[in-house]
């Protein structure tokens, strides 16, 4: 489980260009990049829980206002991209794991730093009022001429963790 379940989920790489600009109402994706950064810094959990009943995983993610990041998960130290985006009706976080100190991360799995940059890869961002999110992999749904399209459909089974913003230091 990783910033995009081997890592979060998220495509694309910002370069030279701030994840945060001065956002309007009307942009969802904006808003959601101010409230990642304001906070900074959050605790993932994952959905599936171990024998204890606590979650399988927990990680701390850090969102920089330059679309950079890093994710804490067990020993493991990985250093990201991310930027959000709003695209037929939901609001995605696109991340790029760029490197990894190759340490075991909270599944007691471990990456070779050699295999980095990763693809991106991108998961539903979906916030709550009390500013807790979810993050959740769309489904998707035959049309009567055969055309996949996502559906506004979540359950546990493709929404596989949740977001807590950290209190500041």
């Amino acid at each position: 489980m990783r910033f995009g379940l081997t890592t979060l989920a998220a495509a694309g790489v910002l370069i030279g260009t701030s994840a945060v600009a001065a956002q309007d109402d009307s942009d969802p994706a904006g808003q959601s990049a101010e409230q990642l950064v304001k906070s900074g810094s959050w605790r993932m959990s994952a959905t599936q829980k171990g024998p204890d009943g606590k979650p399988e995983c927990t990680e701390i993610w850090h969102f920089n206002a330059d679309g950079t990041g890093k994710v804490e998960s067990g020993e493991e130290r990985i250093e990201k991209t991310w930027r959000t985006e709003h695209k037929e009706g939901d609001t995605w976080l696109y991340t790029r794991s760029m490197a990894s100190n190759g340490a075991p991360d909270c599944m007691g799995k471990t990456s070779d730093p050699a295999s980095f940059p990763r693809n991106p890869s991108g998961v539903l961002l979906i916030f709550f009022n009390n500013g807790n999110a979810i993050l959740c992999q769309p489904t998707y749904s035959r049309g009567p001429d055969g055309t996949l399209t996502p559906t506004h459909m979540y359950s546990e089974e493709n929404c596989w963790g949740s977001l807590a913003p950290l209190a500041k230091d």
